[in-house]
């Protein structure tokens, strides 16, 4: 048995594949949102492919994109619990941000590893700023991890930080693009909530920086 959600956490790290489809976008939230209400509604997987080629309903330039979006987001939202998905489409923004980005934790090893063992542990240690090597510290050892992830594309692994720090700034953990400096935000007592439960606890220590 574990003994910590801790420990669970770390555990997840050996036993989940590295999710190189993470290229597809960061924290997505207005889609995510639409998405969560439709869910919550009863709407299927069928239904929602046909909102997205009779409507435009994903509001991207062409329909193949919009599919491999609704693909992506509905793989991301899968594991969520209706808790979850309530807070995600019907909390204040803040809110639902921040549950947006619990389910993107949820689904990604590479975000997880991220807010683990950078973010976090550079807060703990009152160093506020990402250091001027944190992506390729980072990127070693994930490739140490996994050496499949050796044959990626230069232009990928670009894409891939690129999309990690754009979940940072669209949580306000950082100001922008190109800030380093690291914000200690809190999460809502309502994101705060569902963090506590079964199904999401052993995330908290990849966000232990942001909890009270």
């Amino acid at each position: 048995m574990r003994s910590s959600t801790a420990e669970k956490a770390r555990d997840s790290f050996s036993e989940e594949s590295y999710d190189t489809n993470l290229i597809t976008g960061a924290l997505l939230w207005s889609d995510m949102k639409k998405l969560a209400g439709l869910l919550l509604s009863g709407t299927t997987a069928a239904e929602l492919r046909s909102l997205v080629l009779q409507d435009n309903f994903l509001e991207r330039k062409s329909t193949k994109r919009s599919l491999n979006l609704l693909s992506y987001l509905l793989q991301r939202l899968s594991l969520s619990t209706s808790p979850l998905l309530e807070l995600i489409a019907n909390g204040d923004s803040i809110s639902s941000r921040q549950a947006a980005f619990l389910c993107s934790l949820q689904n990604s090893r590479f975000l997880r590893e991220f807010l683990f063992n950078i973010v976090c542990d550079k807060l703990e240690s009152f160093h506020n700023h990402l250091p001027p090597l944190f992506w390729e510290d980072f990127w070693n050892a994930c490739v140490s991890k996994d050496h499949a992830l050796q044959t990626l594309r230069q232009k990928a692994i670009s894409e891939l930080r690129s999309v990690l720090i754009k979940f940072l700034v669209e949580v306000e953990i950082l100001d922008s693009l190109r800030s380093r400096e690291l914000k200690h935000i809190r999460f809502t007592p309502s994101a705060a909530k569902v963090l506590k439960t079964a199904e999401l606890s052993w995330l908290t220590p990849c966000v232990r920086s942001f909890v009270r």
